[in-house]
């Protein structure tokens, strides 16, 4: 149906959705909005003085619910053969009714009868941009009411949207746009992008972040696309410290490309072998992994030259992966200072396609105004549930946001472009701009943490990011150092000074003693596994006494008192290669020693499914002292003495610490002993406050 067209009879409209086979005759009736039956008038806009529809009072309410309600239809239980299988809005009422009833036995009672009706709802809004108090009537929402007569009654709202170039959209208010049914990047989508980061520059918390930014930075190597007009099926490499780019550091833009490797390994990328011929040419065919190509097409119709993709800006291969260490070093660098990341959220791997075919599941009702005849065009009415987001829809089963190295990328990245099975978005510091025109104020912990250098929501990143899944778990602390970095550059700009030891923060904003606090969701390593993997360089992650050394799918870190009783002593942490740093990798070994009070354990071992042990160790004549924990059932039954408080192994050439709350006892015990060698200088114990 057009939606431009200024005049068509109700009957057309009708006439016009069946043919689409989208509604039937009796919905089409009952989805037909009266503008003058709202109760609403013809009024100016302040703004632009163009006509607009607005309800007489500010106490409109009364308008509203008895304006624009349908009138109510029957349905028999437990089939609805009232309702069509051709008609795609009464197939979601059946479905509505089947979710809110279906689990009752009353719904399989025979010839009992239910109804439901149908309205449309305004809101008051105020100008998303222009906060000047000024607000308007918008057609938000449709209201659909299920009535069960042995049940209560159930309430679905489904979103109303109108077409950029809809007169309605206007007239109504309307604030949303249907999503189009075709995902590719069209020139449309690109000046609506590029308004949406115009936006984002205006605003004042972005520019403060941006700001911060504005320093000389430029990847080692950057991809030369080309211009915006070019059709060339090449690009090429380019080493930045050799060219003329680093003249343009401050006013350099380029794009960075976040993504799924996948599993297969089969990837394009560079190599000490072709590097050489790549910075002469890279065909963009078929052996070019297929979301590369996407994202140098979009990249070409935003307007930008450069593009950065860790395949091919990275060396893979030789010496070791030196390239790889010293480039990992400034992962965060690259993508805080890119002008923006282009997120492939649906593809589980590099071969698929940046942009998915969409389900269209929403329904076109014709609109003629009844106070402005001159106002005609089409609603159309998304038959998703408004507490179904569309935005937590697309993360949700996203093999790309379950990634570890993406955490950091989707937080330092100054807009994030994100592809989604549903719709476009923009993701800046401050807020979410959407395809549908809706835009959400952006504001987690994990961010402010970062605007407002308060490392008090550490324990909420460490959470969120030992959810992530690493290829390589080796990768645990580098996947991270980035976000580390700029975290720590930004305090120190601002006069804090703090000291990151491998996950665990020297701050006044985060007492160490909680930090140290670390919970399993379900331990399931027995007592020589961990200290294998402690022992083992091939799998070790980090050092025992910090959450990343955890290579767990979830974890928990519980509030307990700030009254922690010991301080730090001293620590040891030391980079693993001389070409990497501390935040990426360190040398097994690294300590940290704590200073405290000593007193004995109030546990046995066998009143829990853990008993500690305590090992005392000797590294580079240093004397350690740790509590490890063992399982009573699953560890080798000679490795215990039952009853007995603590034991020690003095013939390891490691340690292992693991603290231990202990929920039974008034005081919080988290890992206390006594130790006739160590009696006279406690090295560690803590202890907090009565709970």
């Amino acid at each position: 149906m057009d939606s431009r067209r200024e005049e068509y009879s109700r009957n057309d409209e009708i006439t016009g959705n069946l043919e689409n086979g989208l509604l039937c005759e009796t919905c089409a009736q009952s989805l037909e909005l009266d503008d003058a039956r709202a109760g609403g008038v013809r009024t100016i806009s302040p703004k632009n003085g163009k006509a607009v529809f607005s309800f007489p009072t500010r106490d409109y309410v009364n308008c509203v619910e008895n304006g624009t309600q349908s009138e109510p239809r029957l349905v028999t239980l437990p089939l609805l053969p009232e309702l069509s299988d051709e008609c795609r809005f009464c197939c979601k009422v059946k479905a509505e009714f089947d979710k809110a009833y279906g689990p009752f036995d009353s719904w399989q009672s025979p010839m009992q009868q239910a109804s439901f009706q149908v309205q449309y709802k305004w809101a008051r809004k105020e100008d998303f941009f222009d906060h000047d108090g000024d607000t308007y009537d918008s057609l938000n929402k449709l209201e659909l009411t299920l009535h069960h007569p042995s049940h209560k009654d159930k309430i679905v709202q489904f979103y109303v949207a109108a077409s950029s170039l809809d007169p309605c959209r206007e007239w109504l208010g309307i604030t949303k746009i249907p999503l189009e049914e075709k995902s590719e990047f069209t020139e449309r989508k690109a000046i609506v992008v590029q308004d949406w980061v115009n936006k984002c520059a205006l605003n004042s918390e972005c520019s403060r972040i941006s700001e911060f930014f504005h320093s000389f930075f430029v990847p080692s190597r950057l991809l030369d696309i080309g211009s915006r007009d070019s059709n060339d099926n090449f690009i090429k490499l380019i080493d930045t410290e050799t060219s003329d780019l680093l003249y343009d550091a401050p006013f350099l833009r380029y794009i960075c490309l976040s993504y799924c490797w996948g599993k297969d390994g089969k990837l394009l990328r560079t190599t000490t072998e072709n590097m050489k011929q790549y910075k002469e040419r890279i065909s963009i065919d078929s052996s070019m992994p297929l979301v590369f190509r996407d994202a140098i097409s979009v990249t070409r119709k935003l307007g930008i030259r450069y593009l950065w993709i860790d395949a091919l800006c990275i060396i893979q291969d030789g010496d070791h992966g030196q390239d790889w260490a010293e480039q990992s070093t400034m992962m965060g660098d690259v993508f805080a200072h890119a002008w923006m990341t282009i997120a492939a959220a649906v593809p589980s791997s590099c071969h698929e396609s940046l942009f998915h075919p969409r389900y269209n599941n929403s329904i076109e009702v014709g609109f003629k105004s009844s106070i402005n005849p001159k106002i005609s065009g089409d609603l159309t009415i998304i038959l998703t549930p408004c507490g179904s987001s569309l935005l937590n829809n697309d993360m949700q089963n996203s093999r790309w946001n379950s990634r570890g190295w993406v955490w950091q990328e989707q937080r330092l990245s100054q807009r994030l472009l994100v592809f989604g099975k549903y719709m476009l978005r923009l993701r800046c510091h401050s807020r979410d701009f959407t395809e549908d025109d809706e835009h959400h104020m952006y504001w987690l912990p994990t961010e402010s943490a970062f605007f407002t250098n308060d490392l008090k929501h550490w324990s909420v990143i460490a959470l969120e990011y030992s959810k992530r899944q690493l290829t390589n778990p080796g990768d645990r602390l580098a996947a991270i150092s980035g976000f580390v970095k700029l975290l720590t550059k930004r305090n120190k700009h601002t006069g804090k000074q703090v000291k990151y030891l491998a996950g665990i923060w020297l701050s006044p904003d985060i007492p160490l003693g909680r930090q140290l606090l670390t919970i399993e969701s379900a331990p399931s390593l027995s007592y020589y596994e961990l200290l294998e993997k402690h022992a083992n360089p091939q799998r070790y992650l980090a050092p025992s006494w910090s959450w990343v050394s955890f290579n767990a799918s979830n974890y928990l870190r519980p509030r307990i008192s700030d009254k922690i009783s010991f301080k730090l002593a001293d620590y040891n942490i030391e980079p693993l290669s001389r070409t990497s740093d501390a935040t990426v990798a360190i040398k097994p070994g690294s300590s940290i020693s704590l200073s405290g009070r000593l007193r004995n354990h109030p546990w046995t071992s066998v009143e829990r499914d853990y008993a500690p042990k305590l090992e005392l160790s000797e590294i580079n004549g240093h004397k350690r002292c740790s509590i490890t924990y063992f399982n009573r059932v699953a560890d080798d039954q000679n490795e215990r003495a039952p009853g007995a408080r603590l034991s020690t192994a003095s013939s390891n050439s490691f340690y292992y610490m693991k603290i231990i709350k202990i929920p039974s006892v008034r005081r919080k015990v988290l890992s206390c002993f006594q130790s006739k060698e160590m009696a006279r200088k406690a090295l560690y114990t803590v202890e907090s406050g009565a709970s």
